[in-house]
């Protein structure tokens, strides 16, 4: 009877603290929506920045890459700073998080303002919504420890890199040769292979956070902090999936 007690408890604290982190991840996904609609719509419905027709302005257009530029410089910044203050505090800060977020809103607002229709939009979420689930139940339930699933991304992304470095100069050595055609079919290779990479580097790092968590239930470390902190990456993870998936959606219907 105790044991069966002691097992009822571990599990009402697992839920708990799974609601939690989503909880906050949810948070999270919201901010980022509502800046990214937020921003749009403000471009959108600023004549300065926008014709009758819902066109860009010259002014719209920077102001708009700059906007997304700078956002996404400032996310870099905010997840170092996040990551330094919970190394020396222990404690996950709750305005980076959020200042993350709206960075993030602000870059993603470039989808809906260079027009992509909300179907495909609708279709990207989704699947992003399913590798993500399916990662997750994978990571979290998964009996043994999945850090090679980590090395494995890592050694991914190291390769990424070099392969990147490799197509620079062979697209630069393509465009100087006067090969338009042949340059611009090799870009659109390079970003196809590019984003699934991505996506599978990003499903592997997904499914190692779930089972991190998973040995932090396991181990009883499941405070509000801990949860912020899980709540993050999974937000990551989420945000990397969807965005090539959807880029990878956008590839695929253009070259039809």
């Amino acid at each position: 009877m105790e044991m069966s007690s002691i097992i009822t408890a571990n599990k009402k604290v697992s839920t708990k603290f799974l609601a939690v982190v989503f909880g906050y991840m949810f948070i999270g996904l919201l901010i980022t929506a509502a800046a990214a609609l937020g921003f749009a719509g403000f471009v959108v419905l600023n004549p300065a920045l926008s014709d009758g027709s819902y066109s860009l302005t010259d002014l719209g257009t920077t102001v708009v890459l700059g906007v997304g530029i700078a956002s996404i410089i400032a996310a870099w910044i905010d997840s170092f700073v996040i990551s330094i203050i919970s190394a020396r505090t222990g404690k996950a800060p709750w305005i980076g998080f959020v200042l993350y977020a709206v960075f993030l809103g602000f870059a993603i607002s470039l989808i809906f303002l260079a027009g992509v229709d909300f179907v495909t939009i609708g279709e990207a979420f989704g699947l992003t919504a399913l590798c993500f689930g399916i990662m997750f139940l994978i990571g979290y339930f998964s009996p043994v420890d999945l850090s090679p699933f980590a090395f494995v991304a890592f050694a991914l992304m190291v390769g990424l890199i070099l392969v990147s470095l490799f197509f620079f100069v062979y697209y630069l050595l393509l465009l100087g040769s006067g090969a338009w055609a042949a340059a611009d079919q090799s870009l659109f290779l390079f970003d196809y292979i590019v984003s699934i990479v991505i996506i599978v580097i990003a499903m592997l790092i997904t499914g190692y956070d779930a089972n991190r968590m998973g040995q932090m239930v396991e181990k009883g470390v499941t405070n509000r902090n801990i949860a912020l902190f899980c709540a993050f990456s999974l937000y990551c993870d989420f945000i990397t999936l969807f965005v090539n998936i959807l880029y990878v959606l956008l590839i695929a219907k253009n070259r039809r």
